[in-house]
């Protein structure tokens, strides 16, 4: 398969690398939503594009211009996206040397990183490819649509994230301003992902009409997958303030153990539950992932990052009011 389509996968796998450096100088940069856009809003949106224009305009070969589609219109994503990152680089003042050991310290963060990228960003690409051997292809087709839906709405959660993560770095030594920060981070997300969670048990069904009516079997799945969101925004950015703190590769471990566990939910739970079954092994995973980051960054730095802090506090501040 790959080396019939070699010249399209090339093509797609050099625009999706440039995508990954434009989108972290541009956070880098406080430019959050140009660098999050690329991969988390128009990839789907043009992934739902070339399947249509595959379908329809091509009557014959339909996966080949679906393929040539999908890699020339990411590329010329990535190429603009860097356009824009060039005019970013440009807005900087070139001010003092390069700091002594700054390389070195560069790649110490850069390989645990690449890990933590490829394992968060290719998170459902490698559950599909778990899947390739427990499910049918078209039970297959409809839980990795399902997935796009997900990762397109799952940006309102990665945003706000994005949005406060310069700021974070920069309040690394006021341990009571970065809390708050975080705290607010956390409140926020988790008020999206809820919002997220009713609209897509609503409107999912709908969404997923479009694609034929066989799809509609993956709304009830979708919408737990969306419970992910919550998670996410429940235990907060440990893997962040674990790097904040010089312990970028004890993310490693975390990651390693929820991959173990979406393996094993995966061939427990999809044989009698199906697309049902994988969606709540992608939610156990991603639990468990997320709870052994935040008592890994409990651990090591002392900072509880989930939201529980934050609603312990307005819990308070309900109660003395009313006293």
């Amino acid at each position: 398969m790959v080396q019939a389509h070699f010249g399209a996968v090339a093509l797609m796998s050099c625009a999706t690398a440039l995508v990954y450096c434009n989108s972290a100088l541009l956070v880098g940069l406080k430019r959050p939503f140009a660098g999050f856009f690329a991969d988390t809003v128009f990839r789907p949106m043009l992934m739902i594009l070339a399947l249509a224009i595959a379908t329809l305009a091509f009557g014959s070969g339909p996966f080949d211009a679906f393929v040539w589609v999908l890699a020339g219109g990411f590329s010329l994503i990535a190429l603009g996206q860097f356009v824009w990152l060039l005019r970013a680089v440009r807005e900087v003042p070139v001010t003092g040397a390069l700091r002594k050991g700054e390389v070195r310290r560069w790649w110490r963060f850069a390989l645990p990183w690449v890990v933590i990228a490829l394992a968060t960003d290719l998170f459902f690409d490698i559950d599909l490819i778990l899947l390739s051997n427990l499910m049918d292809r078209e039970t297959l087709a409809v839980f990795g649509v399902c997935t796009k839906v997900f990762s397109l709405v799952s940006f309102g959660v990665a945003a706000v994230y994005s949005v406060v993560l310069p700021d974070m770095f920069d309040l690394a030594k006021d341990r009571e301003g970065l809390l708050r920060k975080i705290g607010e981070a956390n409140l926020a997300a988790a008020g999206i992902a809820l919002a997220l969670f009713f609209f897509v048990a609503l409107l999912g069904p709908v969404a997923l009409l479009l694609f034929g009516p066989a799809f509609v079997s993956g709304a009830l799945p979708m919408t737990v997958l969306c419970a992910t969101l919550m998670v996410r925004a429940f235990f907060g950015p440990s893997s962040v303030v674990l790097s904040m703190n010089d312990r970028p590769h004890e993310v490693l471990p975390a990651i390693a153990l929820g991959m173990s566990v979406l393996v094993v939910a995966n061939l427990l739970l999809v044989p009698p539950l199906g697309l049902l079954g994988a969606a709540l092994a992608a939610v156990l995973a991603q639990t468990v992932w997320s709870a052994a980051l935040w008592f890994t960054a409990l651990k090591r730095t002392g900072l509880d990052v989930s939201l529980w802090p934050r609603i312990a506090e307005l819990l308070a501040a309900r109660r003395a009011q009313k006293t």
